[in-house]
């Protein structure tokens, strides 16, 4: 995984050179936004690029076809083409999550990374970032992935910084305190 981060950093970087050179930085967010929701959206898109047994001209061949598709800007078809030949497609997703951090970066925004049982709705989007700015004083972009073992609530972590108020952690330290009030007083027996 930490490969797949350092070859994203590299294709990254050079996207945004082209990008800027060409005066079409908001046009690949826009396309990278629908990446997104195609791999979020699709198990067999996800299955395509993660495979290492589609041939590359197969997989660059496949993704000229999407790109075409989806109506996809001339730089990103390209730029996905030569994933596909250079075999880093698997590499898309990682390299979409940086592209995103660097878009956020250059705005003045920061990254969240919110953990939750159910999708969140409008109002608890807005919310939410309306809360990170209050705290931190910086616009969030919000990277939100469910999970249903948390039971409820929220995890986020930015930056460094993790606030932890799912269920599953609030039951956790509750059994913790009954084990911990259980062994004090049997502890306590014993000393009687």
């Amino acid at each position: 995984m930490q490969n797949q981060g350092r070859v994203a950093s590299r294709y990254v970087q050079a996207l945004m050179d082209l990008a800027e050179e060409a005066n079409a930085i908001d046009k690949i967010a826009t396309d990278f936004q629908g990446l997104k929701s195609l791999l979020a959206d699709s198990d067999d898109f996800n299955r395509f690029v993660r495979s290492p047994l589609i041939s590359r001209d197969a997989k660059k061949k496949a993704i000229v076809a999407i790109s075409i598709k989806a109506k996809f800007q001339d730089l990103t078809q390209r730029f996905l083409s030569t994933l596909a030949s250079n075999r880093r497609l698997m590499a898309l997703p990682a390299i979409i999550q940086q592209f995103e951090e660097e878009m956020a970066s250059r705005r003045g925004e920061i990254t969240a990374e919110v953990i939750t049982a159910h999708a969140l709705t409008d109002a608890q989007t807005k919310a939410l970032k309306a809360s990170i700015k209050d705290a931190i004083g910086k616009d969030a972009m919000l990277n939100v992935q469910e999970n249903k073992e948390i039971i409820g609530g929220l995890i986020v972590k930015v930056g460094s910084v993790m606030m932890d108020d799912s269920v599953k952690t609030k039951l956790d330290r509750l059994n913790r305190r009954l084990k911990q009030g259980t062994h004090q007083s049997q502890t306590k027996e014993e000393v009687a």
